[in-house]
């Protein structure tokens, strides 16, 4: 497997500041109900969308929406003292790229630390206030994260560490201003055919590669920590798309291409089961069929049959390595129990379709992050495929493919690009 990687980080940025921002790792984010401390005052926000339409070539204008701003306001001892809703129309913009707030949010002076999410649902944003950062959240899919009437789900990946003055302190216009970078919680993959795509498939010919995405996780943080990875998952906490849409021609532009998404997951180890992957299917026409001399008989022999002009449900019986390929079940069947007795190798390929797999982001040991583009661009189909997509052994290492050629880079969405040649 050839591997090109290219990680550029660029993330969504709420900017306003001068204060300073904090690691997570050191922030626990507890919730719980409000609680006031010290004299009031208040401070000022100024917000930057993800990237512009015009500067993130990878985002489109869905993904760049901003519907409302929650932010939660913590203590110095990581206890929340209020949560405040913006929303789009609290905002004036002063460039591009710059929505600052018109109006300020009340507070209390003292130390704090600052979150921001952007476009959470509201049953999201009153349980970051009422559970805190670190617990685990759940959903039934990522659409639970993309939707369409509050946008692209947002959060803070760091801390902002303001120390708040009163209204009358000359330093109140510097130190009353906070900054905060958030990123989308969900990663984007699009699948695209190679420049040369080889097909080196013998025995027929594929057509109508399509794909989808398989073994997204249901659980995720809604603040990242360096420190820890993605939560626990057991088998039954992945999800698969199970529709299928084409792979995009070469050099399609991504705000208009095929697209799918998924949260992110990030573990200690490389795990069939536990990671996420694209499942890529195709359409497969065999180019020599046989069937048995006398229909039923596995010990007559085996004799051409006509093949088919248009894919089409076909059965595989494997003799001495070799691949035979049959319309008729009731022949595959006979042939293999009278070549291969007790073990049986007839496969069968429901409507010409054969799968293939092509895990994602394999120089990051194939952990997917938040707010990254994953590319995968087919290089070469060196087989047939499985006859569907199937985990076959949950719980053992990934291993490298060596049907599959996977080529990954990452831009803003953060795009990571990888060639695969796939078997």
């Amino acid at each position: 497997m050839k591997v090109f990687f290219n990680y550029l980080i660029a993330t969504s940025a709420l900017i306003a500041g001068f204060t300073s921002c904090s690691n997570d790792d050191d922030l626990t984010g507890k919730g719980g109900n409000p609680t006031p401390n010290g004299k009031a005052t208040t401070f000022t926000l100024s917000i930057a969308q993800p990237k512009t339409y015009a500067t993130d070539i990878n985002a489109t204008a869905d993904e760049n929406m901003i519907t409302s701003v929650d932010v939660f306001i913590f203590n110095d001892s990581d206890v929340l003292e209020k949560r405040e809703r913006l929303s789009s129309s609290d905002f004036t913009s002063s460039t591009d790229n710059e929505y600052i707030a018109n109006r300020t949010i009340a507070t209390t002076v003292g130390a704090k630390k600052i979150y921001v999410g952007v476009n959470l649902s509201d049953e999201l944003a009153r349980d970051v206030a009422s559970r805190g950062l670190t617990a685990i959240y759940q959903v039934s899919s990522a659409n639970d994260l993309m939707n369409p009437a509050n946008g692209f789900a947002m959060f803070s990946k760091v801390a902002s560490n303001p120390t708040f003055v009163e209204e009358t302190d000359t330093n109140a216009a510097t130190a009353n201003k906070v900054s905060a970078t958030v990123s989308r919680l969900l990663a984007k993959v699009a699948v695209e055919k190679g420049v040369g795509l080889q097909y080196n498939v013998l025995g027929g010919t594929v057509s109508d590669l399509q794909f989808s995405l398989s073994n997204i996780t249901k659980l995720y943080y809604v603040l990242p920590s360096a420190s820890t990875f993605s939560p626990t998952n057991t088998l039954a906490d992945f999800y698969k798309e199970n529709t299928y849409k084409a792979v995009n021609a070469n050099g399609t532009t991504i705000t208009t291409a095929n697209v799918s998404y998924a949260l992110e997951n990030i573990s200690a180890q490389s795990l069939e089961g536990y990671s996420t992957y694209t499942s890529i299917r195709a359409k497969f026409l065999p180019t020599k069929v046989v069937k048995l001399s006398v229909a039923g008989n596995g010990s007559s022999g085996l004799v051409s049959e006509t093949a088919p002009v248009n894919p089409q449900t076909f059965y595989v019986v494997s003799n001495a390595g070799v691949k035979y390929y049959f319309i008729d079940q009731i022949d595959a069947a006979a042939y293999d129990a009278t070549i291969n007795g007790t073990t049986p190798t007839m496969i069968t390929y429901q409507d010409g379709y054969c799968f293939y797999k092509a895990y994602l982001n394999p120089a990051h040991n194939y952990n997917i992050f938040r707010n990254n583009l994953y590319k995968v661009n087919i290089t070469a189909i060196n087989g047939l495929g499985q006859s569907g997509d199937n985990i076959d052994n949950p719980g053992h290492e990934i291993s490298k493919p060596t049907n599959i050629t996977v080529d990954i880079v990452v831009e803003p969405w953060a795009e990571n690009t990888q060639n695969s040649e796939i078997l």
